[in-house]
């Protein structure tokens, strides 16, 4: 169903493909931390890197957030280069989890693919417990409930995930009676339906987001979806340039690290 485009060596379809390796990686700041440079639409962003590890393993990622709260203009450039993917794909139905973080982009993503395309591009945004734009008096994002989640979902249609960038906390997402209706309407086989998120790192969210579609169309629990992503993450090994799965389709390649972060290029202790 979706455009049939020649593919890289890699992979991936001819929409600009950017790989970064330790070489990105720029001197600590006056905050000791260590950036990814990445470039999104022609401009230079600065990805911090995070420590996520758990029980004394040090696992080192750079952090990209497209929230509007974080960096608008990281938002804007993100959802061009979404569109343009969108777009060389030719989707017409994309679906995304509830998300603080990737929700905005990917609203503007599609508002520009249909611009770019002069044809409808619907998007369906699934129920779960993300932070909002509300503050409460501890200047915290106020979180959809759990409660809320599975008040809005059809009741077969919750499932719990744990993403990386949470975990720990783990998280709810649904799917609503009226969304898995117009599916069977439209998209009874599965064919048609772009999965599309800010970040590709472990999989749960996807694979929560795949298992809620198949469920709601009684499709084979391990039916792959197409999906498309700002950015694939992946561990920094011998594997790490190799070729993606046909199905999956990103824009950048950001190297996570297990154990001691690289040092960077120029002096690392210049702010100590």
């Amino acid at each position: 169903m979706f455009a049939s485009l020649e593919r890289r060596a890699d992979g991936t379809i001819p929409v600009p493909l950017r790989i970064y390796g330790p070489e990105a990686i720029q001197p600590y700041d006056e905050e000791h931390k260590a950036h990814l440079a990445i470039d999104l639409n022609n401009r230079q962003f600065l990805l911090p890197f995070e420590n996520v590890g758990k029980d004394g393993q040090d696992i080192w990622i750079a952090y990209l957030n497209p929230s509007p709260f974080y960096d608008p203009s990281l938002t804007h450039a993100a959802a061009h280069e979404m569109a343009d993917l969108i777009h060389a794909l030719g989707a017409r139905f994309i679906i995304t989890p509830s998300s603080h973080k990737s929700e905005a982009f990917i609203r503007q993503a599609v508002q520009l693919a249909r611009a770019k395309a002069s044809a409808r591009v619907d998007l369906m945004i699934l129920p779960g417990t993300k932070k909002t734009g509300a503050k409460n008096d501890k200047g915290e994002f106020i979180r959809i409930s759990e409660d809320q989640v599975r008040t809005q979902s059809a009741p077969d249609l919750v499932m719990s995930y744990r993403p990386v960038t949470s975990l720990d906390h783990g998280q709810l997402m649904g799917m609503t009676q009226a969304q898995r209706d117009m599916l069977r309407s439209f998209h009874p086989d599965g064919e048609g339906i772009l999965y599309v998120d800010d970040v590709l790192s472990a999989g749960g969210t996807r694979k929560t987001a795949f298992s809620l579609i198949n469920r709601a169309l009684e499709l084979p629990e391990e039916y792959e979806h197409t999906s498309a992503f700002l950015a694939v993450e992946l561990p920094w090994s011998e594997t790490y340039y190799r070729a993606l799965p046909p199905s999956t389709h990103t824009i950048i390649r950001i190297p996570e690290f297990v154990g001691a972060l690289p040092v960077p290029s120029g002096n690392p202790n210049r702010f100590t």
